[in-house]
């Protein structure tokens, strides 16, 4: 219940304090957009020799997802991919 409390405390602290600043919207709900990752790869728990692959091979350690862009990308084409990272790192704590 503590952590309820603390939850309404602060969200109202935060909208009180900000209020005279700007426009405040508590609570705002985000509605999520069907993401497409164009590769997702998650590696083998199996030992893999990767250097052969050159940097591909280090860019293969750790789950990642590749975006192949033909133009330089946008600020928002890169936060796009950094949701889209954080949401299959969620799935993947699942």
């Amino acid at each position: 219940m503590t952590r309820f409390v603390h939850d309404k405390f602060a969200k109202d602290y935060l909208e009180e304090l900000l209020s005279p600043l700007e426009k405040i919207e508590a609570p705002k709900r985000v509605s999520g957009e069907a993401r497409q990752i164009d590769v997702a790869f998650v590696p083998s728990e199996n030992f893999v020799d990767r250097s052969p692959l050159g940097i591909s091979g280090k860019m293969s350690v750790t789950a990642a997802i590749f975006e192949p862009f033909h133009n330089p990308v946008t600020d928002n084409e890169i936060r796009d991919g950094l949701l889209k990272l954080l949401e299959l790192d969620g799935q993947l704590r699942r």
